[in-house]
């Protein structure tokens, strides 16, 4: 048994380092060719870039929340070795991605071309807006098929082929992007490199998925109702968080479009799309779980999963609590450095915003994956549509008067109180006192992070930042100071001390090992 755990810890740290692998792809390759997608577009043109975009990521949501049934079914019937469910799942949710494909196709056909000024851009770029549409809704449709197989994959716990993929693709389309770019082919001509690459990356998902799962196969026998059934449930729930998650981070720019000039979108999606970046740092570390928590679930081993839930939680914050704290203090200079004086002085009151709220988003990932991998989604769903709907309502209260700061105050807020219930709620859904959790998960890092924050401003004030050398030598140097307490208390005496307030919050001990047999 000791060996069995030990070796589920290996594979959970091995996937979860491979799919950051894949976020730090995405960073790196962003961070090259934003600026360059910005001059080559213009403001005016990345805005409608970044309108459509959010637009037909709706499309997104006939996903029904089925795609997050598929990784947690394939984990549990390949855990029970239940080939025929397994397939039954496949073969069910195909038929429905099919049908969803076909609709996403019939719905951006018609929004191009039977809206003479589609989403109400100016009628100079309407031409442009129509084809970007329909081309960006192809490749949605294309998204929501090759998705099925990417979910096997995540269910199969075959994070490393799933994530080369991406790594692979993301770089070459970017090199093509630009190429296209610097030709001059414009918007249509990069939203064609992406459709081209996401059929290619379909293929490849599809071919991985049938090589790790021999016995994997789509029949339309194997379609019907009663498999339906057993999805249902947990994907109508996953389905309506998904319509709650769009609403709260993807209708900021309908809500500036709708009330302010295009322009006023690249302003908000540049600070955004940092924040964004973080929490996809996060997922890509945490996605790991959700399998893994089903797998565990299925075989009766709840004392692993609250040490997950704990340790995932304090390493999480280990990592993201200095990027926050980053943008606080850092953002701007690299705002200037990265696109210019203009750009930070309009983006860096927004990212403050978005950063403030960063932590308690960041540190409920994990508690979002353990609830998945239950199959417990009642409770997150409601909590992810309350989130939805105060954002929506107080961004549109807010835009008038105070514009971009005030759709991003309108995210920032629900997102801090709705994040703080969430932490309660898994506490209790898993039987862990909260003094334990804050202890045990969350204080140490929020106490250290002040020690990153005091050396950045400190060398801040003896020398400006005004070069990317002077910028990273800042940022190292306070990181490194944070890691070295976080190695301090995650491996030396440290872990003691922690420990010991530990059990007076009511919690069981090691802050390494959790006091739980399955960490």
């Amino acid at each position: 048994m000791k060996g069995s755990v030990s070796h589920n810890k290996r594979t959970l740290l091995l996937n979860a380092a491979w799919n950051w692998s894949g976020f730090a792809t995405t960073v790196v390759v962003t961070f090259v060719v934003c600026p360059i997608y910005i001059r080559s577009l213009g403001d005016e043109r990345y805005g409608i870039w970044s309108l459509v975009e959010v637009t037909v990521a709706y499309f997104a949501l006939l996903d029904l929340g089925i795609g997050a049934s598929i990784v947690r079914y394939v984990a549990k019937f390949e855990a029970l070795e239940d080939r025929d469910r397994l397939n039954r799942i496949f073969s069910t949710t195909c038929a429905i991605f099919i049908a969803a494909a076909c609709l996403t196709l019939t719905v951006s056909a018609g929004l191009a071309f039977l809206w003479e000024r589609p989403l109400g851009v100016p009628a100079e770029l309407s031409v442009d807006t129509r084809w970007l549409l329909f081309l960006l809704g192809c490749n949605v449709a294309v998204e929501l098929v090759a998705g099925v197989f990417g979910a096997v994959l995540l269910g199969l716990g075959r994070f490393p082929a799933r994530v080369t993929v991406d790594i692979v693709l993301r770089i070459a389309g970017a090199a093509v992007m630009v190429t296209v770019l610097w030709a001059g082919y414009g918007l249509l001509g990069i939203a064609i490199v992406c459709l081209a690459a996401t059929l290619i990356k379909g293929l490849l998902l599809a071919l991985l998925a049938r090589h790790y799962l021999p016995d994997l196969r789509f029949s339309p026998s194997l379609i019907g109702m009663d498999t339906f059934r057993i999805i249902r449930g947990y994907s109508f729930l996953a389905f309506v968080a998904m319509i709650a998650g769009r609403i709260s981070f993807s209708t900021d720019a309908i809500v500036i479009g709708a009330f302010l000039s295009p322009e006023y979108i690249t302003y908000f999606v540049v600070a955004a799309r940092l924040t964004e970046y973080a929490k996809s740092s996060v997922a890509s570390l945490t996605s790991a779980l959700t399998p893994a928590v089903s797998t565990l679930h299925a075989r009766g081993n709840m004392d692993a999963i609250r040490a997950a839930f704990l340790r995932a939680t304090r390493l999480v914050l280990w990592v993201s609590l200095p990027v926050q704290a980053g943008f606080l203090v850092l953002g701007k200079p690299f705002l200037t450095l990265w696109l210019g004086e203009r750009y930070a002085a309009q983006s860096f009151p927004v990212l403050v915003i978005l950063a403030i709220s960063l932590g308690f988003s960041l540190s409920q990932a994990t508690s979002g994956r353990i609830l998945y991998g239950l199959g417990d989604l009642t409770w997150f769903t409601g909590n992810s549509v309350a989130m939805a709907v105060a954002n929506l309502l107080i961004s549109v209260l807010l835009v008038t008067k105070y514009g971009i700061e005030g759709v991003a105050l309108g995210t920032a807020i629900p997102c801090v109180l709705a994040n703080v219930a969430l932490a309660r709620h898994t506490c209790r859904r898993l039987d862990v006192r909260f003094g334990e959790y804050v202890v045990r998960a969350v204080g140490v890092p929020l106490l250290s992070i002040g020690v990153a924050v005091a050396m950045w401003l400190v060398l801040i004030w003896i020398h400006p930042i005004t070069t990317w050398c002077a910028f990273l030598l800042t940022g190292a140097v306070g990181t490194a100071s944070y890691a070295a307490i976080g190695c301090l208390v995650e491996v030396g005496f440290g872990s003691a001390l922690v420990s010991h307030f530990a059990r007076c919050a009511g919690g069981t001990g090691d802050v390494g090992n959790s006091g739980t047999t399955g960490d």
